[in-house]
């Protein structure tokens, strides 16, 4: 295990793992290390994080929720979840105590602990969840993957054997092959578990640090079955799993939930390849089997745009009747050059994505802004690509980067020059991101045709390095406020919107940011994953009509 050497308090299970963390714990390292400072030279002894005590389904007076969920038999899955009534939008649909909770960066102990604490019903029950066989996982490995296993093996072995030399006792309940099959499990069912809420506007100087993560097993939880079209979302903030409706759901209904964050911000064989590395499985979904709305290609009839469709494996134009099996479009002129093209694009965006984890320089933003104005962009990637949500997330994190950067170094303020030109096209960016979502969940979810997807016109032009225009992003939140779709979407985009809105409140565009969050003033409401704390910032600038402001400047967190 790692631990950060600037504040002690972060660990990590590789430079990997540090690196992925990067963009979030930088906000906190500063702070959690002139706090460890201030602690004087004993603080600094750093040691292996302990796991806190949470309530388990074994605690008394721990009750489930589930009088609206019924576990069936089925013909695909051995196990489904189905709903026994309606539920709307924001309903509760679960609430559910975990069956146990550990700490990965403690090593495996952690997991083997928390079993052998579990009451032998709940044992039971954790013995009979789902888990590939080793034939099957095996069969869908590649050589990488499959060192990689080989190697994590090596690593329970070697921890296992360490564990039980320290508790001999408890070999008899928890032999080496039952540690095999409880590793199996975990990777096909485990939560991510947080005691606390973790979605905040902007962090504050009593909590400046994100709550710790750990693992959770959830006994009738893991019974909902993967949707890269989920009718349910989930938090597990409050020492409870909540599944909450972000679909209307009728009875009889499966329900489902998605494995991946961000879902529709991936294409098909993003999400595939996710599923099939991290849950060893082919997803099978009706977004899978259908046409997946987020990687269009122009089709060479000029008219109309390809789809690749799941269920036949080729590329379907939804204007004229041309059909392209997958394995003849390489043979295609026009298809390959769009192909390599977005290949090529891909590329780039990954380039700077790296870069801004591990070492930004100051040019970077102006050379980001370059590649998406570049008439290739335009030429290979229609604007429902998923490549331009992935653009849309990187300009904003660094733009807003940048302007920290000048606000702390410089000691202007966020309304001067260059901050507010920075800070306004982060603002623009999320916006741009939170349209774009909308249109690819709208298909999804029939609300919008591919025909009139296929009319949507889009540029870069505006983005700047340099100076935004007040004037286009005045439309883009005229275009988010105005859109008929609203309400229909669940907790969609709700994170993007928190941070334009901050990023306008710091520009001085307080009327737009009071439009922007009075049109998220109910989602927010109901958004289960939102602190109390930050509900009542937000009820007071609406309140206020946007004349107070409690959310103070994040640039300097």
């Amino acid at each position: 295990m790692l631990c950060c050497v600037r504040c002690h308090q972060a660990w990590y299970h590789n430079k990997q793992c540090q690196l992925d963390h990067f963009p979030v714990h930088k906000i906190q390292c500063r702070q959690l290390g002139a706090a460890a400072a201030a602690a004087g030279p004993s603080a600094t002894v750093v040691k292996p994080p302990t796991i806190p005590s949470f309530a388990t389904v074994d605690t008394p007076g721990q009750d489930t929720l589930a009088d609206g969920i019924q576990v069936v038999n089925t013909t695909d899955l051995d196990k489904a979840c189905i709903a026994k009534k309606h539920f709307s939008v924001g309903d509760t649909v679960l609430l559910e105590p975990p069956a146990l909770v550990f700490d990965e960066r403690s090593g495996y102990a952690g997991l083997f602990q928390a079993y052998l604490s579990a009451s032998p019903a709940t044992q039971t029950k954790i013995r009979k969840m789902y888990r590939p066989s080793e034939a099957k996982i095996e069969q869908h490995l590649n050589e990488k993957h499959k060192k990689m296993r080989e190697k994590r093996k090596q690593l329970l072995t070697q921890q296992y054997n360490q564990y039980i030399k320290s508790n001999p006792e408890q070999k008899e309940y928890l032999p080496f092959e039952l540690a095999e099959q409880l590793l199996g499990i975990v990777d096909a069912n485990a939560h991510a578990f947080q005691a606390h809420h973790t979605v905040d506007i902007v962090s504050t100087p009593s909590s400046p640090a994100l709550p710790r993560t750990f693992h959770a097993l959830f006994t009738l939880g893991s019974r909902v079955e993967h949707s890269c079209s989920p009718n349910l979302t989930f938090v597990t903030q409050g020492g409870k799993l909540e599944y909450i409706a972000e679909t209307e759901i009728q009875p009889n209904e499966r329900l489902s939930i998605s494995y991946l964050g961000s879902v529709y911000e991936r294409p098909r064989k993003q999400r595939r390849g996710f599923l099939m590395e991290n849950k060893v499985f082919v997803c099978k979904c009706k977004r899978c089997l259908g046409l997946d709305e987020c990687s269009p290609l122009r089709c060479s009839c000029k008219k109309g745009l390809l789809f690749h469709s799941g269920a036949r494996d080729q590329w379907e134009c939804q204007t004229c009747d041309i059909k392209m099996p997958v394995k003849n479009a390489g043979q295609d002129e026009y298809i390959s050059r769009q192909l390599q093209g977005e290949a090529e694009l891909l590329t780039s965006i990954r380039k700077f994505q790296h870069i801004f984890k591990t070492q930004p320089y100051p040019e970077m933003l102006e050379e980001i802004l370059e590649v998406v104005k570049d008439k290739k962009w335009t030429e290979y990637l229609h604007p429902l690509h998923w490549l331009n949500v992935e653009a849309y997330r990187l300009i904003a994190s660094v733009a807003a980067s940048t302007a920290a950067y000048h606000v702390k170094d410089s000691g202007i303020k966020p309304t001067a020059e260059p901050a507010v030109s920075l800070i306004c096209l982060s603002a623009m960016s999320m916006l741009r991101r939170i349209i774009w979502c909308e249109r690819v969940a709208a298909i999804d979810r029939g609300l919008l045709s591919f025909t009139e997807a296929s009319s949507i016109q889009e540029d870069y032009l505006s983005f700047s390095h340099s100076s935004v225009r007040v004037e286009v992003v005045a439309a883009l939140v005229e275009h988010v406020c105005d859109n008929n779709l609203r309400g229909d979407l669940g907790t969609l985009c709700l994170l993007p919107a928190y941070h334009a809105g901050q990023d306008l409140i710091l520009a001085d565009q307080k009327e737009l940011a009071l439009k922007l969050y009075q049109r998220f003033e109910i989602p927010f409401e109901h958004w289960k994953g939102l602190s109390n704390e930050s509900r009542d910032k937000i009820k007071i600038f609406l309140e206020s009509e946007g004349t107070t402001n409690p959310f103070g400047n994040y640039l300097l967190m």
